[in-house]
């Protein structure tokens, strides 16, 4: 699931067609009756009312999350040019502390992962605290805690399992129908007309999986920043 996950969206596109095409074409017709029309109408209907929102929440907690780490690497920016400014000599421990903990947590993905390091970071300040430049920054590290849950809480909402079993029973109703219905003229144009319907709707079912998972092109670059900073050893800022 997860080689599937990193697939682009668009890729998906032709083998997606050409599987409902096939399956258009060869599974056995039912007759068009008005309760099948409307059972079918329900399902889509239904559907619509669960993807439509969590489309839109999970694009606006994408969004949400590219700020929000862009936030917290300005924060890093800051304590490195608060150190840089008074020249202190604890700004080489401090800055290898953060690039430690700015490199667990690109890389797990998950904020909880990268507590110990953060609070490595606090500690070392806290048993400085005399010197009034480190107190500034154990007060900016402090406040960045906001963010940093923030940050955590978006990363842990994804769409319920709850949710996904309703959308999926929902979805393999309008795709039966969409398959199994027979619509005359038996015609490749009616054929294809219908695949490319249950295409559009397995798409919009991929396209919620992508956001939800983080794998989405997007989602993929919202660690940016913090790479940048890192890399540039604290002297770039990159939005």
């Amino acid at each position: 699931m997860e080689k599937l996950s990193k697939i682009r969206l668009n890729l998906y596109l032709p083998p997606l067609f050409i599987f409902f095409l096939l399956l258009i074409n060869y599974v056995p017709k039912i007759n068009l009756l008005i309760s099948y029309i409307a059972l079918f109408s329900a399902s889509i209907i239904l559907l619509g009312f669960y993807l439509n929102p969590l489309l839109i929440q999970n694009k606006a907690r994408i969004e949400n999350l590219v700020y929000l780490i862009s936030v917290e690497a300005s924060v890093f920016y800051r304590i490195d040019l608060e150190l840089d400014k008074v020249n202190d000599s604890h700004r080489d421990q401090i800055i290898k502390y953060s690039k430690e903990y700015l490199n667990i947590k690109i890389h797990s993905k998950d904020s909880k992962k990268s507590d110990a390091a953060y609070l490595d970071i606090i500690n070392f300040c806290r048993d400085l605290k005399h010197d009034a430049t480190i107190y500034k920054i154990l007060i900016i590290l402090s406040d960045n805690n906001q963010t940093r849950a923030n940050i955590a809480f978006q990363l842990r909402n994804r769409v319920y399992s709850s949710e996904w079993l309703i959308m999926t029973m929902l979805y393999l109703v309008a795709v039966g129908f969409i398959v199994g219905i027979e619509l005359p003229p038996h015609s490749l144009t009616v054929n294809c007309i219908l695949s490319i319907l249950a295409t559009g709707i397995s798409f919009a079912m991929l396209f919620l999986w992508k956001l939800s998972n983080l794998t989405h092109k997007k989602a993929l670059g919202m660690w940016q920043p913090l790479i940048d900073l890192k890399n540039s050893n604290f002297i770039k800022m990159t939005f």
